[in-house]
């Protein structure tokens, strides 16, 4: 019995989901993912969000941040990705390679969270003269080494630091929508368009899979 059902889904869901939406979902799941519970629990859309290296992890903060009305300061080696990092959705930009003293950089206001997207080591103690108090700073990438902090500044301005574990299934769930719940959201953009009343989910896969078998 589960298994003409089954069929029967899969037959909705791909007369409904573009080829390219499962593309892009599997392709950027694991980056997408790690990036998302980090800004959905700990940042705010009025929050000031620096976003250290622009690479596969980098470029999907920025934009995600971006798009949650934040304003994204990027932190990168080099002016090479300055353009790119504006075009994404970055409000500032700023090259630290050299620098000692983050002080210097000229940064317009204080950062309240810092997303690690870089594999790179360094002291996070750098970053504090632009962090504001109470920041919150969090590493993303994975890799081994050591990642030290200055003891007595994180304790008396209150800064956090806290891991971000793998994705777990319900924030990929909230961002990436899977077939089944892309089916339920059509389910009951359908009931509006056509006033057809669906009762449960069995009444809307037969209401999908007549409007398949009709066209």
């Amino acid at each position: 019995m589960l298994y003409p059902l089954k069929m029967l889904l899969l037959s909705c869901v791909s007369s409904l989901v573009s080829s390219s939406a499962v593309y892009l979902s599997n392709r950027f799941i694991g980056g997408g993912g790690t990036v998302w519970v980090p800004l959905v629990e700990y940042c705010k859309s009025y929050e000031r969000i620096g976003v250290v290296g622009i690479g596969g992890l980098g470029h999907l903060a920025i934009q995600f941040a971006a798009k949650m009305g934040c304003d994204v300061v990027v932190f990168s080696s080099t002016e090479d990705k300055k353009e790119e990092a504006m075009k994404l959705g970055a409000s500032e930009f700023y090259a630290t390679r050299g620098v000692t003293d983050y002080s210097t950089l000229g940064v317009t206001k204080l950062v309240d969270r810092l997303l690690i997207t870089s594999s790179a080591k360094f002291d996070l103690g750098l970053f504090y003269p632009v962090l504001a108090r109470n920041a919150t700073i969090l590493p993303l990438s994975v890799d081994t080494g050591e990642l030290t902090a200055p003891y007595l500044p994180t304790v008396i301005y209150g800064q956090k630091i806290i891991g971000s574990c793998i994705c777990s299934r319900f924030p990929q769930c909230v961002f990436f929508p899977s077939p089944f719940q892309q089916i339920l959201a059509t389910k009951y953009k359908l009931m509006q368009l056509s006033g057809t009343k669906c009762w449960n989910l069995l009444h809307a896969i037969r209401f999908l899979a007549s409007l398949k078998s009709s066209r």
